[in-house]
């Protein structure tokens, strides 16, 4: 069997952790076609000094696969710690950023806001969580959030494999059509009650914004949400 050459090797870090060549660059702080340069036979030496760069950035690599192209790439895939608050491993991240910033778009409207707030994140730190840098990684506590909150499927989150969402007895559904009524009565919702406001807060200050809205507008979602609220308002 082929030993990978190390400009091949740093490639499939490239691939596989950072989801691109350019995001490891900016990862390595390097210029993107500086770094797309050492990219090849002629030039890899160059690409000896950036290795322990490499594997501080992306800890789940493998030394001896890296350096010698001995073993596995990966030494460890690991989601977190048993206490669940551990950071992710990068590694095995690769398109996850993206595969979030899908259900945004799909599930809140693309408000990164909204999305947070479902998952009891606040929206600077949750937006941390997508920033090119990778500076702050995010928990596994907050991916269980995201699949408890939305349905997904844990296979297409983490892996990309199978469909977004789940049905109620396994396998995959179609996607929850986006519902702005109640993308803004959760909004409210979540505003209202993370500055210690109550059930019946809630309930006034969506009662005074739907008195703008058509007849039967809080159907659907938008109006199982309403009934929660006055369920819990009663007790």
């Amino acid at each position: 069997m082929r030993i990978m050459e190390i400009f091949e090797r740093v490639r499939a870090v490239a691939e596989r952790c950072a989801g691109s060549h350019s995001r490891l660059a900016e990862r390595l702080h390097l210029p993107q076609r500086t770094f797309s340069g050492y990219l090849n036979l002629k030039r890899q030496s160059n690409l000896w000094p950036l290795l322990p760069k490499i594997l501080e950035t992306f800890p789940a690599v493998s030394r001896e696969w890296l350096y010698f192209g001995e073993g596995e790439m990966l030494a460890s895939e690991k989601l977190a710690s048993a206490d669940g608050d551990s950071a992710l491993c990068p590694p095995s991240l690769a398109g996850l950023f993206t595969r979030i910033q899908a259900l945004i778009d799909q599930c809140a409207g693309g408000s990164q806001a909204a999305f947070a707030a479902r998952v009891g994140e606040a929206q600077s730190t949750f937006h941390g969580y997508l920033s090119p840098d990778g500076q702050v990684k995010i928990k596994a506590k907050t991916l269980v959030r995201i699949l408890e909150e939305f349905n997904v499927d844990a296979n297409w989150l983490l892996l990309g494999e199978g469909e977004m969402f789940r049905k109620a007895g396994g396998g995959s559904a179609a996607s929850p059509p986006f519902d702005p009524l109640l993308h803004r009565i959760q909004g409210v919702k979540a505003e209202i009650r993370a500055h210690g406001g109550t059930d019946q807060d809630v309930l006034q200050a969506i009662k005074k914004a739907m008195e703008f809205e058509q007849p039967g507008a809080a159907e659907g979602a938008a109006g199982d949400e309403l009934k929660q609220l006055k369920a819990g308002n009663g007790r």
